[in-house]
């Protein structure tokens, strides 16, 4: 089994001018520079759809013998873009198809307590689907 971390590259650029990247981590049997696999991100997968595939270049960046190996630098590689951006998810995903650090991250999906509130406030009394 080969895993690698990869990098998707637009060749369009966005309504910013902005090249927007994507980052992902790959496990299969065949070599890397062999492999189509252009990610399952949802943002990944949408841009591809809408300007095909014709109109992104893949880069191997690096190749491990286990996945966990592999999971360490696709964490560190998204890490090191995200703090590049001052940690502002708005600004990561202007140039990052990315949703989140990695496949088990939950970064950026976190709602202000705010948003918390007014959904507890939504959902409260006989608005509550358990009510």
């Amino acid at each position: 089994m080969n895993h690698y971390v990869y990098q998707i590259i637009s060749l369009i650029p966005n309504e910013e001018g902005v090249c927007r990247i994507y980052s992902g981590l790959r496990s299969c049997e065949c070599e890397p520079e062999e492999d189509d696999y252009m990610g399952s991100g949802i943002a990944i997968s949408r841009a591809i759809k809408k300007y095909g595939r014709d109109k992104f270049m893949k880069l191997i960046i690096a190749k491990f013998d286990n996945r966990e190996e592999a999971y360490e630098c696709e964490t560190a590689w998204l890490d090191k873009q995200f703090n590049f951006h001052g940690r502002d998810w708005k600004n990561f995903k202007t140039f990052n198809y990315n949703l989140r650090l990695n496949e088990n991250s939950r970064d950026g999906f976190y709602s202000s307590p705010e948003t918390r509130a007014k959904i507890s406030e939504a959902l409260a009394g006989e608005n509550n689907p358990f009510f």
